[in-house]
């Protein structure tokens, strides 16, 4: 009701919002299905579900184009809630998009709302499945997808890294299962804590990751597994941090989810996975249980092996002794054949000894001979040698004579004290005789040299010849 005031009509708060709320009422329909995600959601002790609905540009993530509160009430939640977590397999959380039935609501004191009637999980089965071949594809464009793949699982897989959750029932199935196995196989394993459920699980298992990375030359495999929990709890092991980690992570990672209707993208990154704990402890009890078979197989390979070696040695052994049998008169027969070779070799050796003896006598007498005459004909070239050398030495001396005479001759004439007694004078230059023009310049003084004295002279201008 407006009320007036001077000349100003108005109204009060309650009573404009009032007439909003009836407009909504009468102007915007019920029961519209609208698509939307859900960036915010609390299960209240009350038993009503509170969400924040919004809408965000296709383009930009991180704008926002519409943004409301939403509310299932706790009749309608109950059944809401436990169809759509069976039929996809999830819990409504936040980041999921919704396909709502709603109706709205305006109120005075609380503001505008949606109050949800009904989902339809078809929708958001959809969306998942979209996005869960995204973040496949994404992996395989990082070029992650098989990394983990490629790991080869070791031998003798007996040091075991396990992410889980302490309390989980699987975690305890799963070291029972490995420790009483009925092979009596030693299995040495840690377990690295997280939370492996819920909307904090992706980065729990991810802290969990790093701290198995610092001590990873410890173990051969990582364990990651999941029991007991519910099954609709399975989007954190889609998340695509998580899968491109555990796809890079430098041991071989085996999973076991737990859950045996489909399989999460960490399931398909990593090198082995299996549908429960107890069948990854079967796994590895099983790779023990494999190598101990090639090994007995070796065992009894070797048995058969050394047991024909055995045969064949006493075969030939039996051989052998037959020869030692024959070996005394062996012996006989090569001391014979000794005596008869010891007796011909003295003969030759003797017959040798003449041979070289003869020989040697000759060489001596050819040798005496051959320098006899080599001495002689020394003597005759000596006593020649010995006459002519003084004619040779007179020779030598006389032409050294005449070539000093000749060099003294030479020295005379170009004497620089002769040179200057024919009218030709030096010039010195700090005591050099100046050979250059280019080293002389205007002012400095010089020595003129002459044959009966010198002249100290200042130089006015120099001149060099072109010519």
């Amino acid at each position: 009701m407006l009320s007036q005031s001077s000349s100003i009509p108005y109204c009060s708060l309650s009573e404009y919002l009032s007439l909003v709320s009836q407009a909504i009422s009468d102007n915007v329909p019920s029961g519209q299905w609208l698509r939307a995600e859900i960036n915010e959601c609390r299960l209240a002790t009350n038993g009503h579900f509170y969400m924040t609905l919004v809408e965000k540009a296709s383009d930009d993530k991180a704008t926002l184009l519409a943004k409301t509160n939403a509310v299932i009430w706790r009749n309608n939640y109950a059944f809401i809630g436990r169809m759509f977590a069976e039929t996809t397999g999830q819990p409504l959380s936040a980041g999921m998009s919704v396909l709502v039935k709603v109706t709205p609501n305006f109120s005075g004191a609380f503001g505008f709302s949606l109050y949800v009637t009904d989902i339809d999980p078809a929708f958001t089965m959809g969306d998942l499945a979209r996005k869960r071949q995204e973040t496949i594809a994404l992996l395989k464009k990082d070029g992650v997808w098989d990394m983990n793949h490629d790991l080869s699982i070791p031998v003798l897989p007996q040091r075991i890294a396990i992410i889980s959750s302490p309390t989980a029932a699987g975690y305890g199935d799963f070291c029972k299962h490995l420790d009483e196995n009925a092979g009596n196989f030693v299995f040495y394993h840690h377990l690295f804590p997280a939370i492996m459920q819920g909307n904090n699980a992706p980065a729990s298992i991810m802290e969990a990751l790093d701290q198995v990375f610092q001590y990873e030359d410890m173990f051969d495999v990582l364990v990651i597994i999941r029991g007991g929990g519910d099954s609709s709890d399975l989007l954190a092991f889609d998340d695509y941090d998580l899968a491109s980690c555990v796809a890079q992570f430098p041991l071989p990672v085996i999973t076991g989810i737990g859950h045996q209707r489909d399989e999460s993208v960490l399931d398909l990154v990593a090198n082995v996975h299996c549908k429960t704990p107890t069948a990854v402890a079967d796994y590895l009890v099983d790779c023990l249980q494999q190598n101990d078979n090639l090994l007995d197989n070796a065992i009894d390979l070797l048995k058969r092996y050394s047991q024909n070696l055995l045969e064949e040695a006493d075969s030939r052994l039996d051989k052998k002794m037959v020869s030692i049998s024959q070996i005394p008169r062996q012996l006989e027969e090569s001391s014979s054949y000794l005596v008869d070779c010891q007796s011909r070799l003295k003969m030759e050796v003797l017959n040798l000894l003449y041979a070289e003896n003869n020989k040697n006598n000759q060489m001596s007498n050819n040798l005496f001979r051959m320098v006899s005459r080599l001495i002689v004909g020394a003597e005759g070239r000596l006593n020649k040698s010995a006459q002519i050398l003084p004619s040779l030495v007179c020779n030598f001396m006389e032409k050294q004579r005449n070539s000093l005479n000749l060099l003294e001759q030479r020295i005379h004439l170009q004497s620089p004290k002769r040179l200057l007694e024919k009218g030709y004078s030096l010039a010195l230059l700090n005591g050099k005789i100046l050979k250059d023009i280019s080293l002389i310049k205007s002012g400095n003084h010089i020595e003129v040299c002459l044959a009966n004295g010198k002249i100290d002279a200042e130089v006015k201008s120099v001149e060099s010849n072109k010519c």
